[in-house]
């Protein structure tokens, strides 16, 4: 009995000695906020959505297992994920309107598409920010994320008032080259511009007035776009008043980017 006891410790001793050590995690709570101190005018609230994707910072791999997707509470998006100490990540986030014209692989915040089929102007859901945040983690600890606009905005603003118009009014915007169908939120990438032009079609004006450069103008219509380039080659606005369709606005070389607004300004509705 006892050779068998001595034969057999060895064995316990080496088998202990092989084990792995559990590497320890940490839990890093983050709260993410689009920026509203943009030269956009919206107020972000349709965006209601945000994915999430990790990076480790070493390899550049993605960690799909901490693929996040959260809903907006309080003006902001809320999550934790638990994370391995002495490790550093990239975080690379989206944030959109959950019946927008923006789809996710699989969550996958580097493989966004963009549909406008269904688009009509002066529509908030078109609205999308993003982020990409460096942490490393030695311990719980807790993130804010500031996002900012991925999206150009193009801004129609006309210097007649509604009140001098016979009818309801509406409005359709038709952009020609240089809007993006692809979006990567890590590498705030745009691409695959569509050679097609992209319709938003007819919807009420948004119809408040504002002060721009001391004039006084009535807001026509806004898109959002993603853009694959730094100027739009053809812009159209196209006026519907009273159910009668008005004569086209065409503007050429229109300069956009992303997280800034585009004023077009002029007679939009009427000659």
């Amino acid at each position: 009995m006892k050779r068998l006891l001595l034969l057999t410790l060895p064995f316990l001793v080496l088998l202990s000695c092989g084990r792995a050590p559990l590497q320890e995690t940490a839990t890093v709570s983050f709260v993410a906020r689009p920026d509203l101190q943009t030269k956009a005018v919206s107020d972000g609230n349709t965006v209601n959505q945000l994915y999430v994707c990790v990076f480790d910072q070493a390899t550049g791999e993605e960690l799909p297992q901490f693929r996040t997707c959260v809903s907006r509470e309080n003006g902001g998006f809320a999550f934790s994920l638990n994370l391995a100490t002495g490790n550093s990540y990239n975080l690379a986030f989206w944030a959109q309107a959950e019946d927008g014209p923006y789809t996710l692989t699989d969550g996958d915040v580097t493989a966004i598409t963009a549909d406008y089929t269904a688009a009509v102007a002066s529509d908030e859901k078109g609205d999308a920010f993003r982020a990409v945040e460096t942490v490393t983690v030695d311990r719980d600890m807790a993130v804010n994320v500031t996002l900012t606009r991925a999206v150009a905005m193009l801004d129609f603003l006309s210097d007649e008032s509604l009140d001098n118009l016979p009818g309801d009014v509406e409005t359709a915007v038709t952009l020609q080259g240089g809007v993006a169908a692809s979006y990567n939120a890590l590498t705030a990438v745009a691409s695959d511009p569509l050679a097609e032009a992209v319709r938003f079609d007819f919807a009420a004006v948004p119809g408040d007035e504002l002060v721009d450069e001391n004039y006084q103008y009535t807001r026509a219509a806004f898109v959002y776009v993603l853009p694959a380039a730094s100027a739009l080659q053809k812009v159209v606005l196209t006026p519907r008043i009273g159910g009668k369709v008005g004569a086209e606005r065409e503007s050429t070389d229109v300069p956009v980017a992303a997280n800034w607004r585009t004023k077009l300004k002029g007679t939009l509705f009427t000659y």
